[in-house]
């Protein structure tokens, strides 16, 4: 089964385009109707259509961590949010990663580096 994403709203729809540039399935939250709502109405839609967040937002997994029903989650830790460092660092995070280490993962993407978790 093919990984699919949620590109939270404090990630540039510009950064959506990109994504999907590289065959990757991703939805965005202003796309879905989830533009302006909370972390929790995000969480639970991502949950039920079994999608990987893309955030910059860290307190997403202080909030969330506990539950262990996510699929995954990506932060962002580009700084500052420039989009083409943003999409450079994506881009060479998704050229590396495999499926199975992203998945029920938390992945921590900075410059020059990436840290990856398990959810549970």
């Amino acid at each position: 089964m093919k990984l699919k994403f949620l590109v939270d709203q404090n990630v540039s729809s510009a950064t959506t385009k990109f994504l999907r540039k590289l065959n990757l399935e991703v939805e965005d939250v202003r796309d879905v109707g989830l533009k302006g709502r909370p972390d929790e109405e995000v969480y639970e839609y991502a949950k039920r259509n079994n999608l990987i967040i893309i955030t910059f937002d860290h307190e997403f997994a202080f909030n969330f961590i506990n539950k262990k029903d996510l699929e995954g989650l990506i932060i962002l830790r580009i700084h500052p949010q420039i989009l083409e460092s943003v999409n450079i660092h994506l881009k060479e995070f998704f050229e590396k990663a495999k499926d199975e280490t992203i998945k029920k993962r938390i992945v921590i993407i900075e410059k020059g580096r990436f840290r990856i978790r398990k959810l549970f």
